[in-house]
């Protein structure tokens, strides 16, 4: 009895620190308009549907997204490719272009899947380029960027 109440006392003296799970209000945006991050980054690219597929963190706390975006409803739903790079605070941190993405599109239905990070800096993305235009059906070939 005695060890556990050592054990909550000191606990309940250390420094309070944010849970697991509880967002990381030192990144993202200040949506609320009230002076603070809300710990999350909307980045709408076209006025349809965007999508991240995978992440990888950086040691400094950045963050390199992969993912597609639909192109604004173009080409009987084509998805492009899309890649992007945002700072610990997660403002862009101009890694990419066009601001902070590059993107390949063969203008058919394209997406990265899967991001990793090199040992030499670079990343390495993965993902398919589709053969019909179409979001189901058709051929797909593997797709490999390394920037």
């Amino acid at each position: 009895m005695c060890m556990l109440a050592s054990v909550l006392t000191l606990a309940s003296a250390s420094p309070v620190a944010a849970a697991d799970g509880d967002l990381d209000t030192s990144f993202g945006n200040d949506y609320g308009s009230d002076g603070t991050l809300d710990g999350f980054r909307n980045m709408s690219r076209t006025v349809y549907n965007d999508e991240a597929r995978s992440l990888a963190f950086r040691d400094d706390g950045s963050v390199v997204v992969g993912g597609w975006d639909d192109n604004n409803g173009a080409l009987d739903n084509a998805m492009r490719m899309v890649t992007i790079s945002f700072g610990a605070d997660g403002v862009g941190d101009d890694v990419f272009e066009n601001p902070n993405d590059r993107e390949f599109w063969s203008g058919k239905t394209d997406s990265a899947e899967e991001v990793l990070l090199l040992d030499d800096g670079r990343y390495a993305f993965v993902g398919h380029a589709g053969s019909n235009g179409s979001l189901s059906g058709g051929n797909y070939e593997c797709v490999v960027m390394v920037r």
